[in-house]
């Protein structure tokens, strides 16, 4: 009989994920972090992403140190995806279907990255910000699950 294989599921972690695997006083921090040591999961965030959770937590005011750890992690153990050509070209496909308006097009330009890559699960809090693609699908971690 042979071995055993783990099928790896690509998910890509939305900004949420991150703060609230960092922040140890929020209620989904448990269910965030286990996100991190999952060996069924191989693990992809966007430039946009980093760049967003940077702002929250500079905003937030959490100290200097605190944030280029986090970025550390981010860089060592997470894939990061970049935008592309191809991802661009899915963004204007998207954004003629969807048209969507405000910071819902900055969700957009996650899910062009994302789809360009072929990872179609995002692991997030925020399921509304994603649940009207029928291209994306929310990883069963959130929102109820968190």
């Amino acid at each position: 009989m042979g071995a055993a294989f783990l099928t790896m599921i690509d998910v890509l972690l939305d900004t949420n994920i991150f703060i609230y695997a960092y922040d140890s006083s929020s209620p989904f921090h448990s269910k965030a972090a286990a996100l991190f040591t999952s060996p069924q999961l191989r693990l992809f965030t966007t430039t946009k992403n980093i760049t967003e959770c940077v702002a929250v937590m500079t905003k937030l005011n959490y100290p200097k140190a605190h944030v280029e750890q986090l970025l550390s992690d981010i860089f060592n153990n997470i894939i990061v995806l970049y935008p592309t050509a191809a991802s661009l070209q899915i963004f204007d496909t998207l954004f003629k279907k969807y048209a969507p308006r405000g910071t819902r097009v900055f969700d957009l330009e996650v899910d062009s990255v994302m789809l360009a890559n072929n990872v179609e699960m995002i692991a997030t809090v925020n399921t509304a910000d994603f649940s009207y693609l029928s291209e994306v699908r929310n990883y069963p971690a959130a929102p109820k699950y968190l």
